[in-house]
């Protein structure tokens, strides 16, 4: 969906925000998409480069390829970002500020979801409002063609519906979300191709656990 010159700024300014509340050991990288995908700023430290990077972004309208920035993004973070910092495995996310409608990508959209889940790539999604309103939610809005995909459900991530008038809640509440979050790792010596269903449980009462991964994929080959 096309945003206004003043409701751009308002979501750049507060996508500096979220850049500010992660930083430290954090990298980042900016692309953007409407009828062609551009990497702005690849994977910095420095928040510097990422506002002007961001700074050079005026308006955001025209035909999208959705799809097609999101395997761009997938491959730019499985190729260029460290995955460990300070012996310390990094988190992998993706952000994706759109209005989940994908009219002019090529990439085939289940081999997407496919390599996004391979590279363990949370993907987290912030919604603009549609001119599109649901027909049995008052105010709600449409299942877009990305809700339709389940990428952010099967990464793991959660969707945020965006208010133009102000980013700040939405990034906020996504930092929240990223830095209360843990990862779990273990040892495997399955190699026979098939898919292993994980389970995590705790101990402690009142807690809610929220799994990004649902299991895992072993490589082909010959079981030990």
């Amino acid at each position: 969906g096309s945003l206004k010159p003043e409701e751009t700024v308002t979501l750049r300014e507060a996508a500096l925000k979220f850049v500010e509340l992660m930083k430290g050991d954090s990298v980042f990288a900016a692309m953007t998409f409407n009828h062609e995908v551009k990497i702005r700023q690849r994977f910095t430290r420095d928040a510097t480069k990422l506002a002007k990077a961001l700074g050079k972004v005026a308006r955001f309208e025209g035909s999208t390829r959705l799809y097609d920035a999101i395997d761009r993004a997938v491959q730019l973070l499985d190729r260029e970002a460290p995955r460990f910092h300070r012996g310390i495995p990094m988190r992998r996310a993706i952000v994706v500020i759109s209005d989940g409608f994908a009219s002019a990508s090529v990439v085939d959209r289940r081999e997407m979801v496919k390599r996004a889940i391979a590279a363990g790539i949370t993907v987290y999604s912030i919604t603009l409002p549609s001119y599109m309103l649901s027909p049995t939610q008052r105010g709600g809005r449409v299942l877009t063609p990305l809700d339709a995909t389940r990428l952010v459900h099967t990464a793991g991530g959660s969707d945020f519906t965006a208010d133009t008038r102000n980013f700040q809640p939405v990034f906020q509440a996504l930092a929240e979300e990223i830095r209360s979050s843990y990862a779990l790792a273990f040892y495997a010596d399955r190699t026979d191709g098939q898919f292993y269903p994980l389970t995590v449980r705790t101990t402690r009462p009142g807690v809610r656990l929220r799994i990004s991964r649902q299991g895992y994929q072993a490589p082909a080959g010959r079981t030990p």
